[in-house]
Order: structure tokens, then C-alpha cells, then sequence
């Protein structure tokens, strides 16, 4: 069976995109379109996933509050932050053990390389 990986991305066509490029990644993509919607189903399922990748800015709950829940419940999940507010990116692109930084919108090798940052599994 496939990691499963939850996205959190308020645009649906970002959400088809991404689902289909983890997809052939080899992995299984679960979607929520904000972060208060991930949080529950993060919580029913007590984490469960191999990783979660979120937008930052969606409107409801951003990807902000999303990674300060991940903190506090779930401190160890690997967490990948696509936005493209590049000027949020290189702030949050600071070295961080379980956290990688995308650029939206990114292509293939990108996100295969984030997620193997945040996974700990070095270079693809």
C-alpha cells in the first residue's frame, strides 16, 4: 500500500495537479481545501499520514494555523509549505528538520524534492 500524503490546497485545479504528480510519485494523495479541515481529519485519524502538504494562504484556516496545530499535535509528521508568495518562501526557507518550502507553482522534480526533504530521505 502507498504512503498516504494529505494535501490542503483551496484551488481545485492545484489540488488535481498536485494529487496526480504524488500520484506518480508513487504516492496516495488525501485532500482537504483548508487548514481547519485537515486538522479534523488529522485528528480523527491521529496523524496517519507520511506527510502533509499545505498552501499557506487559503481562505478559513491558512496553512499558518494548520502548522501550528502539526506543532503541537503532531511535532514529528513531515511538512511540505507550497505557496507562492516567494517573499513567504525564502522567510520560511530557513533549514528546519520535517519542513520543506515549495514554490507554486512547482513541477515534478520540485515537489519530489521537497517532499524528500521534509521525509529526511536526502537527495531523489
Amino acid at each position: 500500500m502507498a504512503d498516504r500524503i494529505l494535501l490542503v490546497d483551496d484551488d481545485p485545479m492545484m489540488r488535481t495537479l498536485a494529487t496526480r504528480m504524488l500520484a506518480a510519485l508513487g504516492y496516495a494523495c488525501e485532500t482537504a481545501t483548508d487548514g481547519g479541515a485537515a486538522a479534523a481529519r488529522l485528528g480523527e485519524e491521529g496523524g496517519g499520514f507520511r506527510a502533509v502538504i499545505t498552501d499557506l494562504m487559503m481562505p478559513g484556516t491558512p496553512g499558518s494555523k494548520l502548522l501550528a496545530f502539526l506543532e503541537e499535535r503532531f511535532p514529528q509528521m513531515p511538512v511540505v509549505i507550497a505557496t507562492g508568495d516567494v517573499v513567504a518562501a525564502d522567510r520560511l526557507s530557513r533549514p528546519q528538520r520535517g519542513r520543506a518550502v515549495v514554490v507554486k507553482p512547482f513541477r515534478l522534480d520540485e515537489l519530489q524534492a521537497g517532499l524528500s526533504e521534509a521525509l529526511g530521505e536526502g537527495a531523489p
